[in-house]
């Protein structure tokens, strides 16, 4: 008779329904993993004239997610390397103030200030799916490590 009582309580449905939504808010609390990016030398969508190398990663805390971003960027001869991430008001796709360069590779987007895009002294990266957050990068000297 106890074989039977636990064997019920085993089959029961609500238990079997509650362990179904324990597992699936575990897996939603997790989060999915960002893919693999790789690390190497890129030339990015747009043109041949912007490259990238190297991959760090940026933590939002605010909803425990890593972000992948270029190590290094390289427009024509000018090399930049990652200074810092800086939120934006709005946290629309378009930073304020800055221009797109319609440069692109995997989720990633290339912005620029007013100007030519070579020769500027920094550019900025912005993740899709991060919104409000731009990466800044500064123009290093020549022979200078970028940080790739």
């Amino acid at each position: 008779m106890n074989v039977r009582v636990a064997h019920a309580r085993v089959i029961r449905p609500g238990v079997a329904v509650s362990a179904l939504i324990a597992a699936l808010l575990l897996l939603g609390a997790c989060g999915q993993a960002e893919p693999q990016t790789p690390t190497g030398p890129r030339t990015w969508e747009g043109g041949d004239l912007v490259s990238s190398s190297g991959v760090i990663g940026y933590e939002r805390r605010e909803i425990a997610q890593e972000v992948s971003l270029p190590g290094g960027v390289t427009v024509g001869g000018d090399r930049y390397r990652f200074a810092q991430v800086t939120p934006y008001e709005g946290g629309g796709a378009t930073p304020p103030g800055l221009d797109n360069t319609y440069y692109r590779l995997d989720r990633w987007q290339l912005w620029k200030r007013v100007g030519p895009l070579e020769g500027q002294p920094t550019l900025f990266v912005t993740v899709r799916g991060s919104t409000g957050y731009v990466a800044e990068y500064r123009r290093v000297a020549p022979g200078e490590p970028c940080g790739d």
